[in-house]
């Protein structure tokens, strides 16, 4: 399905929705497939929660601690393909899909982050993935490891955020740039109303895997696997998925207030932030009022990245050049290194706990 907003354009919103994986616009030559994404083509831990839904893990590796990825807005675990191999070479990792998303089952219920959030703890107990965790979240993930981290402050030894949305993000926004708030408000009613129209007409049977597809609702990355685009397209072919993603997309608000906890304070815990230092230019559709406010947020989105360091005593906030948002696929390496060496200083850590034991 076409969004109003290309993938690189949203990246440095602020709002950072991060292209419906299975949906976005792509360029006409399609390159060549990434040996990496044969792994991720079909699902390979499907914890089943209470309620009988399912939500897909992809963990690799062994030791402590656990590593655990979340996707920005709209992505799923695939897209931390290029990270999650070389962190499991020394210790668990586990990367998860939101409902509705990869391999996992659509949601009934509100998809805010409180929702999410309690989809993940429901499944790292249903997996049986313990503790301690080190956080890895972009973007939007960088929600849920913050919520995760509160309710689990005694299991959360560490925290990686890359170039995250900020909490309170869609007020701050308002209240520094509101022409440019109420411009990207529209563009994702919009967006979202075009997955309820994906939704809609698998259910009345005007679309159907054989048939046109003008909206490109069973669109997707031309480097996916032709395995891959299949099961992709056999699971969108269900309407929940996409009164599930279009619920994600509508409750962004809701979940940027969610996360705000003034009493939360991470001690020493290692934390670390990555922002991407390259502004985007905004889409002209939005209009050149809303396009002028874009600087003033941009500032305070990078204020807000400080602060979420200052929540530990061990925090940093890194400014990486060149990349958009998406830092761990432009630049892996970064991302890699930081999670790398939190884990060889928390493995160190213990090792000595130990032996004074």
């Amino acid at each position: 399905m076409k969004l109003n907003l290309n993938l690189y354009q949203l990246s440095r919103i602020g709002i950072a929705l991060s292209c419906l994986a299975a949906c976005y616009s792509m360029a006409a030559d399609a390159p060549s497939v990434d040996p990496d994404y044969t792994l991720y083509t079909k699902p390979q831990q499907l914890a089943v929660l209470p309620d009988g839904r399912k939500i897909h893990l992809f963990c690799a590796g062994e030791g402590s601690p656990t590593v655990i990825f979340t996707t920005g807005l709209g992505d799923w675990s695939l897209v931390w393909n290029k990270v999650q191999g070389p962190i499991a070479l020394k210790t668990r990792t586990c990367a998860w899909d939101r409902a509705g998303f990869g391999f996992s089952d659509p949601s009934p219920w509100p998809q805010d982050i409180k929702h999410t959030t309690d989809d993940l703890e429901s499944a790292l107990k249903a997996a049986r993935i313990d503790g301690p965790y080190v956080m890895v979240g972009h973007s939007l993930g960088g929600y849920e490891s913050l919520r995760f981290a509160d309710r689990h402050a005694d299991q959360v030894v560490g925290m990686v955020l890359v170039d995250p949305s900020i909490p309170n993000q869609a007020q701050r926004m308002k209240a520094v740039a509101p022409k440019l708030s109420i411009a990207l408000k529209k563009l994702f009613a919009q967006d979202a109303s075009q997955s309820k129209t994906c939704a809609t007409k698998i259910k009345n049977g005007s679309l159907t895997l054989t048939s046109a597809d003008p909206d490109e609702c069973f669109s997707y990355d031309p480097e996916y696997p032709t395995n891959l685009k299949n099961s992709m397209r056999a699971l969108d072919s269900k309407p929940a998925r996409w009164v599930t993603k279009a619920s994600l997309l509508a409750q962004f608000d809701t979940s940027s207030t969610e996360v705000i906890n003034k009493s939360r304070n991470f001690g020493s815990m290692p934390l670390r932030i990555l922002t991407a230092a390259d502004p985007q230019e905004m889409p002209p559709t939005i209009g050149s009022a809303a396009i002028a406010q874009y600087p003033t947020f941009f500032a305070e989105f990078l204020h807000g990245h400080d602060a979420l360091a200052a929540l530990s005593t061990n925090g940093t906030n890194t400014v990486v050049q060149g990349p958009s948002h998406y830092i761990h696929l432009i630049k892996p390496d970064i991302v890699i290194s930081t999670i790398s060496q939190m884990v060889d200083e928390i493995q160190l850590k213990t090792k000595l706990a130990a032996k004074q034991n």
